[in-house]
């Protein structure tokens, strides 16, 4: 994000604020844009704007710029306060609405972030099939406590670990994206494929979900393994998949994976 860029259409906001208008700024006005929880904050005469300024459109900033200069008069909200907000901004009240109708869209995207897990599921060729057809993800009976974490929202990758079928050695690769509809339950009705030396494993702890995307060309593992955290042993990578089901991943690994397509 180009803080300079922010900066420099926050500066030239507040000149055409104060211009022609009775507004003295006592002492030098320093500005700085920063990555702050709120949109913007004094400090004496230095106005902290957070990045996520940029998102506003040019009446939301004009209100937030407004309502922080006449902080810079008045320090609580007395009808002072708001009598010098109008004369530097008559429209401020077009410009609140549009902050706050963004600022709850801000907020439940943090949310989501706060609270969305990230998965990386490994299946194999038959049972994407499955996947694919059904719109179910199961796992065997010994990983109920790692499925259990599952909650509706979070996104599934779908990975399909190296398998020969017939002649042809299938390389792993990422295959699809799915978002959970489901708390997890249980059902014994086989539907999945078991692998050899699984024994009856009908994969009977399983969640619903939805393909929000399926890759019209698999995506390569290997060349992404350097660049993936999750995968500290570079060298030894398979040690941090073998013999599981599935397994959290931060939200960084699974961008960097699903922008590789």
């Amino acid at each position: 994000m180009d803080r300079e860029k922010i900066k420099n259409r926050i500066e030239k906001i507040i000149q055409e604020l104060v211009d022609g208008k009775n507004f003295e700024i006592v002492g030098e006005l320093t500005i700085d844009v920063l990555e702050i929880d709120d949109l913007a904050l004094i400090k004496g005469n230095k106005i902290y704007f957070s990045e996520k300024v940029s998102l506003l459109s040019d009446e939301a900033l004009k209100y937030v710029i407004a309502h922080e200069l006449a902080h810079l008069a008045v320090k609580r909200h007395t009808d002072k306060f708001w009598e010098i907000l109008k004369n530097l901004y008559p429209d401020f009240e077009r410009g609140k609405r549009e902050v706050e109708e963004l600022w709850k869209k801000i907020n439940v995207s943090l949310l989501e972030d706060l609270f969305m897990k990230y998965w990386f599921c490994i299946t194999t060729e038959d049972n994407w099939k499955v996947i694919r057809d059904k719109n179910v993800w199961g796992v065997p009976e010994r990983h109920k406590n790692i499925i259990a974490k599952v909650k509706p929202g979070d996104k599934l990758l779908i990975y399909a670990k190296q398998e020969k079928i017939g002649d042809e050695l299938k390389e792993s690769r990422g295959v699809a994206i799915y978002e959970v509809l489901s708390e997890v339950f249980r059902d014994s009705k086989k539907i999945f494929k078991t692998p050899k030396g699984m024994g009856n494993e009908v994969f009977p702890y399983r969640i619903k979900i939805k393909p929000i995307k399926i890759f019209s060309k698999p995506i390569e593992f290997k060349p992404l393994i350097p660049k993936l955290k999750f995968i500290s042993n570079k060298r030894k990578w398979s040690g941090h998949l073998m013999g599981k089901a599935m397994r959290e991943i931060p939200k960084e690994d699974f961008e960097l994976i699903v922008q590789s397509e």
